[in-house]
């Protein structure tokens, strides 16, 4: 499945007096030498703010799907155990622009999908760190499958993972499938019942988004992870399988050994390790994944195609 760049939200413009007043009230010391928007995104708007010494990265979070607490929380917390970008300052009076927004330390390098590109490989320190990295988020586990709230707590207990299939299947994303892939994914899902209930065993603290270009290789090949705003509790295999799933100029390069060495780091650093099936099992997961993104009535038809060539091939795995 190819990554798409449309966004959901349109990309906030915010004017250069507005960021000279933002970055003043955060320190009246820094001169602004040069603002750059970053086009790269899906929902907040992204601003690199250059001073005489130092970048800094200015988050704007949409106005009407504002996820900024629970992404602060997240990054507190990830802050103590892996490399993310440090908060510097987040404002929410929306008294300098109709935005609640955030600037974080920027992190000079390439998303990872580039770096993988670039290099037409994953080196195996890579993806053991990846895996050991993701497997320290997880160790926080939850009693359900939820919505979390600026502690991190459960907030609203949602449908159940084992249970997402066949509600996604019933409602707007089983209308936009072609009726034979339909048919066979609810056979499929039938048939596997006993892996769904394997992969809904435990919920953790999940990213959410955690797709190759929201993992960053900095200058000194150091890894950080980015962009916790749609983080939640669930199956540690939503993370998973959502980083595995099939992208250009990426997916050439995902082999055993690869897959090998993000298990290792994943196991070495999480109290429960993946089991020998983990692959498979975050592949189905991820068809519950992918089916939310096509819950709504109006879909671009590539996505659609993409999100069946990509069932397609998981219900082909052996």
């Amino acid at each position: 499945m190819s990554q798409n760049n449309d966004r959901l939200f349109d990309f906030e413009s915010v004017d250069t007096k507005n960021i000279h007043a933002i970055f003043s009230k955060y320190n009246n010391q820094l001169l602004i030498q040069n603002i750059v928007p970053i086009a790269a995104g899906m929902s907040t708007s992204n601003y690199m703010v250059e001073t005489r010494n130092k970048k800094y990265l200015l988050k704007v979070y949409p106005r009407n799907n504002d996820h900024s607490d629970i992404e602060i929380a997240a990054y507190k917390y990830a802050h103590n155990i892996i490399k993310v970008p440090e908060l510097l300052y987040f404002d929410n009076s929306k008294i300098i622009i109709d935005n609640i927004y955030a600037i974080f330390q920027y992190i000079e390098g390439l998303t990872l999908r580039e770096y993988v590109s670039k290099n037409k490989g994953f080196p195996s320190n890579i993806a053991y760190e990846i895996g050991s990295m993701l497997g320290l988020l997880h160790r926080k586990e939850y009693t359900c499958t939820a919505l979390l709230n600026a502690d991190l707590c459960i907030k609203n207990k949602v449908i159940q993972f084992e249970n997402q299939y066949e509600f996604f299947l019933d409602g707007m994303p089983g209308k936009h499938l072609n009726e034979k892939v339909k048919r066979d994914l609810e056979y499929f899902i039938d048939a596997n019942h006993h892996l769904i209930e394997r992969i809904s065993e435990k919920n953790v603290f999940c990213h959410g988004d955690f797709i190759p270009s929201n993992i960053l290789m900095d200058v000194y090949e150091s890894i950080w992870f980015i962009d916790f705003e749609y983080c939640f509790s669930g199956p540690c295999y939503y993370d998973i399988g959502k980083f595995f799933r099939s992208r250009e100029n990426y997916s050439q390069y995902i082999d055993d050994k690869m897959k090998n060495d993000f298990a290792k780091g994943y196991n070495t650093m999480n109290q429960r390790t993946l089991p020998d099936d983990w692959y498979k099992l975050s592949k189905i997961a991820d068809i519950a994944v992918m089916l939310a993104l096509i819950n709504r009535e109006n879909i671009p038809r590539d996505w659609i195609e993409g999100i069946e060539e990509e069932i397609i091939k998981t219900m082909n795995l052996q």
